[in-house]
């Protein structure tokens, strides 16, 4: 998914996790207490650290 939409990033502005993992958040929270990260997170965190610049893709 996450190589689909860099491929096609001049059609796909803007996607939904939600819809990837159902009711796994991929960051969790406690009331009044702290948050963590599920193992979800890092792929994306990563392509948006790392998937930013010019599309290789030679017409």
């Amino acid at each position: 998914m996450l190589i689909t939409l860099l491929k096609h990033d001049d059609r796909a502005k803007i996607a939904c996790l939600a819809q990837l993992v159902n009711v796994i958040a991929s960051i969790m929270t406690e009331n009044g207490g702290g948050s963590w990260t599920q193992s979800i997170y890092y792929p994306y965190m990563h392509v948006s650290v790392y998937g930013r610049g010019i599309n290789g893709i030679c017409d």
